[in-house]
């Protein structure tokens, strides 16, 4: 489907966004933690609504000024959940994942003013291979010419008043803060104190990554978490390809000495450790 065509069918959606269904989950982070795998397996879930953007819409860090009714225009209609609720018995649902959510300074400040009874997503993984498998990422694209170290001594400066900046204007667009925070993505903690403040412990569901990958029942304890029957296909499409073997030896003991207090903070707070 060409731009032109998209574009349309959202201006012919947006003429019925209120006959749209709310999300009722929104996966917010992190960057290369899986969450496009995570996306597309639940949407496999029969009481699932896929939305029309596939994954995720970015309405709440980058598209904000579109206003609620382009972003409403995503989801399907209030009609189709109801037929789905009636073929499976379940509550119908729909969602996405856009991993800049639980980043970005006010995306979950924004999210919880337009769906304060959305149930938000995690998944975790460690920063280490985190910040690798984002370089790498940033590497193919074409948007990083440094070395890895470089880039983690580049990397403060390069995000200077950037933060600032996305507060005061919310059409503002950050190449560096999607693109250069390798290291600042892996600090969980400050994300979930900010999602749990706003949307409560009860609505706020952690996953680590490699559990997420390897354990159905992980999977089938976030589908609990959705208020839905166990999915019955216990397999992810397909798995978030890493790296992380490749790294450095002394850069990656350079990183675990960096995040060791934050990790040890993860632990501590929130009960979720990496080995």
């Amino acid at each position: 489907m060409n731009a032109s065509v998209r574009r349309l069918g959202l201006a012919a959606a947006k003429a019925t966004a209120d006959l749209r269904v709310d999300p009722g989950y929104v996966i917010v982070g992190g960057k290369r933690c899986g969450t496009t795998s995570l996306q597309d397996w639940l949407t496999t879930h029969p009481a699932v609504l896929r939305s029309h953007s596939g994954k995720g819409t970015h309405y709440f860090d980058v598209h904000f000024a579109e206003g609620p009714r382009w972003y409403r225009a995503h989801f399907p209609t209030k009609a189709y959940a109801a037929v789905v609720r009636r073929r499976t018995g379940q509550p119908a649902i729909t969602g996405e994942a856009c991993p800049y959510y639980g980043f970005h300074p006010t995306a979950l400040e924004r999210l919880h003013a337009v769906l304060p009874e959305a149930r938000v997503i995690f998944v975790l993984r460690d920063p280490v291979e985190r910040a690798w498998s984002h370089y790498l990422y940033e590497r193919r694209r074409g948007f990083e010419d440094l070395s890895f170290d470089e880039a983690l001594d580049a990397e403060e400066s390069r995000l200077a008043g950037e933060e600032d900046r996305l507060r005061a204007d919310p059409t503002y667009r950050s190449f560096a803060h999607v693109h250069w925070t390798y290291q600042a993505r892996g600090h969980y903690v400050d994300q979930i104190r900010r999602a749990v403040e706003l949307f409560g412990e009860d609505r706020v569901h952690l996953m680590e990554f490699g559990a997420m990958l390897d354990d159905a029942a992980t999977r089938q304890r976030l589908v609990a978490f959705l208020g839905l029957e166990p999915h019955p296909s216990p397999e992810l499409p397909h798995r978030e390809q890493g790296g992380a073997s490749e790294l450095p030896p002394a850069t990656a003991a350079r990183l675990r000495e960096y995040f060791a207090e934050p990790d040890a903070l993860l632990d501590k707070e929130f009960g979720v450790a990496f080995d």
